[in-house]
């Protein structure tokens, strides 16, 4: 498959490979190519570093800054993995995720989908114990990659970590916060991070929060 076999046969996947693939009780897929195919050349500074993933699970929990920067791999791998990480800042419920349409570079927008990294959690729907931080911070995400608005996703980040900061805890971090307390504590850091930007943009002191006019009013309860 791949670089090999475009160029002994011109396709990256041949007829006869494809069909010994669904002959097969079991397939082990892997494209392969030589240097020419490679994108390193493309990006000098880029330091690669190959590990399996059995590995990369040990690194994650002995070392987690070990793996700073971007881990590629199989779906599946990277499942498993971004769950297993999930608990060093904490929780499962405080991550965000994004599955993303290409690379963003910061200035043009990307399109993309938006959810936290954890599941449905059927076993405690109803009970409003959930945490919205990870649903929250994947707005962040939203806003800063597909409508390129910097600085709402940073007022939305700075909110999550003043609560946090200010002790907010729900059930899955050990304090008995519910959904609902727990997104209006970070509507209210967000109402005053962004009131006190747009003050200081009346000073001419900050950059504007592109969608707040001055004197538009916040009311400080959450939707969630």
């Amino acid at each position: 498959m791949g670089g090999c076999s475009i160029d002994a046969h011109g396709t990256p996947l041949t007829d006869e490979t494809l069909a010994a693939a669904k002959a097969a009780d079991a397939v082990l897929l892997g494209s392969i190519g030589g240097p020419k195919w490679g994108t390193g050349a493309e990006f000098p500074d880029l330091k690669v570093e190959h590990q399996l993933i059995d590995s990369a699970a040990m690194i994650m929990v002995k070392n987690p800054t070990g793996l700073n920067g971007v881990v590629v791999t199989s779906n599946l791998f990277g499942d498993i993995i971004s769950d297993e990480a999930s608990v060093i800042p904490g929780s499962i419920g405080l991550l965000p995720s994004a599955s993303l349409s290409g690379i963003p570079d910061g200035k043009s927008k990307c399109n993309g989908i938006y959810e936290p990294i954890h599941g449905s959690a059927p076993g405690i729907s109803g009970q409003r114990i959930v945490n919205p931080i990870g649903t929250i911070l994947s707005v962040a995400m939203l806003l800063r990659y597909s409508l390129n608005l910097h600085a709402e996703a940073k007022a939305v980040e700075d909110a999550v970590r003043a609560a946090l900061d200010s002790g907010l805890r729900s059930k899955d971090l050990g304090g008995n916060a519910t959904t609902k307390e727990a997104g209006d504590a970070v509507v209210r850091e967000l109402a005053r991070i962004l009131s006190y930007r747009c003050f200081n943009l009346s000073r001419g002191d900050a950059v504007p929060i592109t969608r707040l006019m001055p004197g538009s009013r916040l009311r400080a309860s959450s939707v969630i």
